[in-house]
C-alpha cells in the first residue's frame, strides 16, 4: 500500500525544483514530441507498449519539459502503481495534504505509471476526467492486458493513445553515437554498420551493452518481468508460458493449430486460447490471420504466430534461422495483422490501411524470377497494381506483366520504419 513517504520519494522535484537528468534522460525519442504536442488537448494521454521501451522515462521527460516551460513543480504529481497499489483518489488527497495544492480547482498534471495494475482503472480515470477539467492526466501501461480495449470501452472520446515501440534504427544509432540524424540518406553507410547491433539491442538501456548481456536483459527485464508481474496474477503458469513462447520464438511464423498444440501440451483448447490472448495483449506475440475479402472468413482460418518484436527471440532461444529473423523484423516494423495463403501459394504479409498492400519477404541479397511469383499471382487475383518485396539486396523498381513491384532493402525498411521506395 502507498504511503506519504513513498509519494514524497517519487516526487523529488517538489523539493529540488527540477527533474534530475538520471530520470529525464537527455535523449528525446520521437514519441516525446508527439506526446508533448498532444498536451494541448484536454484528453487523457495514454502511453502503452512493451516493458523497458522507455515509457517511464517519457513521463519524466514530459515533467521536465513542463517545469522548464514555467509550470510550478508542486503542480506535478507522479505515482507508479508498479511500486505499490493504491486508490487514485486517496493518492490525490495525500498529494494535496503534502503540498497544499488544491487539485480540485488548480491546473495540475497527474502522471500515473503502470495504471493497468489498478482495478477498474479506466473508471477511475473517467471519474477524475469528467469531474475535474482542470486536471491533465498522463498515464502509462506496460505490457497492458486489454488496456486499449478498456480505454475504448470506458473512455471513448476522452483519450489519445500513444503506442511506444522499441527503438527504431535511427534512434538506436543516435543513442549509440551521440550524433543527430536529420537526413538518413547522408548516414546510410553508417546506419548499415549499426544494423547488426541494432537487431539484437533495440532497447534504450542496452544500446552499448555486449550481445550476451543484452540477451540476458531481454530475458530477465522484459520477458520474465512480463510473465511474473503481468501474466502470473491472471492465473498463467510461468513454466507453461515459457514453454509456449519457446515454441513460438524458435520458429517465428509457425502455423497455429490449436487442437494439435493443446493435445501435445496436454492442455484444454480453452486454456490454450487464454494463454494466447494474454500473451498477445502483453506484447509477447502477434497473431496473423489469413487474409480473405470477407473478414469473417479470415478469422476462421489458421493463424500464424510471430514474436511481437523480433528481438525477444534473442532473450529466450538465441539465434534463429535467418529467414525467420528477417520475416519477424518485417512483421514487427510493419505491425502486420494478416498474411495470405491459398493452396501452395503464400504472401507473407497483407497490409490494409485504406488500400490492400501485399508484402513478400526474402532472406537473400539477389532475386530470381521465381521469388516474386506468389506476389504477382496475388496482384492478379485481387486486381491490384503494386506490391512490395523486402530483402537484403539493393532497392529496385520492377514493372512485370502490368504490375509494379518495389523491392526494398531491409536497411530501407529499418531506416524509415515503413514501406518507403527510394
Amino acid at each position: 500500500m502507498y504511503s506519504r513517504d513513498m509519494i514524497s520519494l517519487l516526487n523529488p522535484w517538489w523539493r529540488e525544483g527540477e527533474v534530475r537528468e538520471d530520470l529525464a534522460k537527455p535523449y528525446r525519442r520521437k514519441a516525446f514530441n508527439e506526446i508533448v504536442d498532444a498536451l494541448k488537448y484536454r484528453q487523457i494521454q495514454i502511453i502503452t507498449g512493451l516493458r523497458r521501451v522507455g515509457k517511464s522515462t517519457l513521463l519524466y521527460q514530459i515533467m521536465d519539459h513542463l517545469i522548464n516551460s514555467g509550470v510550478d513543480p508542486l503542480n506535478l504529481l507522479y505515482y507508479s502503481f508498479d511500486i505499490a497499489l493504491g486508490n487514485p483518489l486517496e493518492i490525490l488527497k495525500s498529494y494535496s495534504n503534502m503540498t497544499s495544492v488544491d487539485w480540485r480547482s488548480k491546473r495540475v498534471y497527474i502522471f500515473f505509471d503502470e495504471i493497468q495494475k489498478v482495478e477498474e482503472w479506466s473508471s477511475w480515470l473517467k471519474l477524475i476526467y469528467d469531474s475535474h477539467p482542470n486536471i491533465k492526466l498522463v498515464v502509462s501501461g506496460s505490457s497492458s492486458l486489454h488496456l486499449e480495449e478498456n480505454a475504448h470501452r470506458n473512455l471513448a472520446g476522452r483519450f489519445i493513445l500513444h503506442k511506444v515501440e522499441p527503438l527504431s534504427l535511427i534512434e538506436f544509432f543516435e543513442l549509440e553515437t551521440g550524433k543527430e540524424v536529420e537526413n538518413p540518406e547522408l548516414w546510410r553507410d553508417d546506419l548499415l554498420i549499426s544494423l547488426k547491433d541494432y537487431i539484437r539491442k533495440p532497447f534504450p538501456e542496452i544500446v552499448n551493452w555486449s550481445e550476451l548481456r543484452a540477451a540476458e536483459y531481454i530475458r530477465e527485464s522484459v520477458l520474465e518481468k512480463v510473465i511474473s508481474s503481468d501474466l502470473s496474477p491472471h492465473g498463467l503458469d510461468p513454466s507453461r508460458t515459457l514453454e509456449l513462447l519457446t515454441i513460438f520464438y524458435s520458429e517465428p511464423g509457425t502455423y497455429l493449430n490449436v487442437s494439435s498444440l493443446a493435445g501435445e501440451l496436454n492442455m484444454s483448447k480453452k486454456t490454450l486460447y487464454k494463454y494466447l490472448e494474454y500473451m498477445k495483449s502483453s506484447y509477447l506475440i502477434r497473431l496473423l490471420r489469413n487474409y480473405r475479402p470477407s473478414m469473417r472468413a479470415s478469422s476462421r482460418k489458421m493463424k500464424k504466430v510471430y514474436p511481437y518484436h523480433w528481438s525477444l527471440t534473442f532473450g529466450l532461444v538465441g539465434d534463429v534461422e535467418r529467414g525467420h529473423l528477417i520475416e519477424s523484423m518485417a512483421a514487427s516494423i510493419l505491425d502486420a495483422s494478416y498474411y495470405w495463403r491459398e493452396g501452395s501459394r503464400e504472401v507473407d504479409f497483407i497490409l490494409m490501411d485504406g488500400v490492400i498492400v501485399p508484402v513478400e519477404v526474402k532472406a537473400k541479397a539477389k532475386l530470381r524470377e521465381g521469388d516474386i511469383g506468389n506476389l504477382l499471382y496475388f496482384l492478379r487475383k485481387f486486381d491490384l497494381d503494386a506490391g512490395f518485396l523486402v530483402y537484403e539486396g539493393e532497392d529496385i523498381s520492377m514493372d512485370i506483366e502490368g504490375k509494379h513491384v518495389e523491392a526494398l532493402s531491409l536497411l530501407n525498411l529499418c531506416i524509415h520504419g515503413a514501406l518507403m521506395p527510394r
